[in-house]
């Protein structure tokens, strides 16, 4: 649970520290990206989240001069890959691909592409790949089984549900004042939240979201 939001926020993090910015790139995917049926399609995608990136940061004529080169070369074998890899260091800075779903695909790679991915990865220099999984075995039965530093993104607990919920009436200035107080004199209220939503945070802000347009009272 909220494995796309901490990946969004790593990319915010980066792209907002003035030291990790001129390092790396962060690079933001589909949550499912099933048109990986190849490693030529993952690094495909990986050159068009780069020229997103061009055209999202004023830089349209290098975005649109990436997407011509990448129809020219994808289809060859590891015509991608190399693009990807030369306009990157054309940058100096690494790649962070920020690769939602992981499991997906790599369960459509073969043994070979997923050795040739993680060779990639080995290389000095190279991109860095952070991955999410809703599966704690994702990468079992790969080469990529004990290659990852894992995290567990676990539920939140009944104080950092306090702080969200309290995060997110504060962004509502006066109209969130009402849940301010609630939540200083009823804790027990929060308490009954946590239970319900199972400290999941998609859960807590679609319920949040939920009573503010059905307009009701927190009292």
């Amino acid at each position: 649970m909220g494995k796309t939001t901490m990946l969004r926020r790593t990319a915010l993090g980066i792209e907002s520290d003035e030291q990790l910015k001129a390092r790396y790139l962060p690079l933001m995917f589909r949550e499912e990206q099933y048109n990986v049926r190849s490693l030529g399609a993952f690094w495909k995608n990986c050159v068009e989240a780069l020229a997103e990136w061009y055209d999202e940061h004023d830089q349209q004529a290098r975005g649109a001069k990436l997407d011509r080169a990448l129809l020219d070369s994808w289809q060859e074998p590891g015509g991608a890959a190399r693009l990807f890899a030369d306009e990157m260091k054309t940058l100096s800075k690494r790649a962070i691909l920020l690769t939602d779903n992981f499991d997906l695909i790599l369960s459509t790679l073969s043994k070979e592409e997923q050795l040739s991915l993680r060779r990639s990865l080995e290389i000095e220099g190279g991109p860095i790949l952070i991955a999410a999984s809703s599966r704690m075995d994702a990468t079992a039965d790969t080469v990529f089984d004990g290659f990852f530093s894992v995290t567990t993104l676990e539920p939140l607990t009944e104080h950092e549900l306090t702080s969200c919920l309290t995060r997110l009436a504060q962004r509502r200035g006066d109209a969130g004042k009402r849940v301010l107080k609630t939540i200083a004199s009823q804790p027990h209220r929060v308490r009954v939240l946590h239970n319900l939503t199972g400290g999941n945070p998609r859960i807590l802000v679609l319920i949040y979201l939920w009573r503010r347009g059905k307009r009701e009272r927190w009292e």
